[in-house]
């Protein structure tokens, strides 16, 4: 068996993944042009790690319980940072927050609610489950890189050298 077969075997991909411990940000959202605006953000932010774009509150959940085709620990790392829309197919941000609020191993991922607009009872109620910061929608391309440059600061990472080379 040869050194890259290997690293094919799952848990040498555990392995490798906890050894390059790669930066990973899940974005929850299922609107393509906000999904496009948000990753190009990140890419340019200088973020030197992967992101990971899911749909819905059932994907997320799936996601971080690394089932179905989010099993591979390696290509699907846990994320540090959880980034999400509050107005999901029919399902709310807060649906996600009080999934993550019940479990106690994802009460320390933060989460960052990126929306258009946030209603003051939902907000309240978001605060609540541990939602870490809200941050407002806009369509100014230069705005949405500092807004996503200062939630990237929410946990370590060093950005980029050689350019832009966030995944998505």
């Amino acid at each position: 068996m040869s050194w890259a077969s290997l690293a094919e075997l799952p848990f040498m991909k555990l392995e490798l993944a906890r050894l390059e411990k790669r930066r990973c940000v899940l974005y929850v959202d299922h609107v393509q042009d906000d999904i496009l605006q948000l990753s190009h953000a990140v890419t340019m932010s200088g973020f030197c790690g992967v992101l990971h774009v899911v749909a819905s509150v059932a994907e997320a959940m799936e996601y971080l319980e690394g089932q179905g085709r989010f099993e591979d620990r390696y290509e699907f790392p846990e994320p540090d940072l959880i980034v999400s829309e509050t107005n999901l197919r029919n399902e709310r941000g807060n649906d996600l927050a009080s999934r993550l609020h019940a479990r106690e191993c994802y009460k320390q991922i933060p989460l960052v609610f990126f929306s258009r607009g946030f209603h003051p009872k939902e907000k309240k109620q978001a605060e609540a489950l541990g939602v870490t910061a809200f941050v407002l929608k806009t369509d100014v391309p230069d705005l949405v890189k500092e807004q996503m440059s200062a939630v990237l600061k929410f946990f370590p990472m060093e950005a980029c050298h050689s350019g832009p080379c966030a995944m998505l």
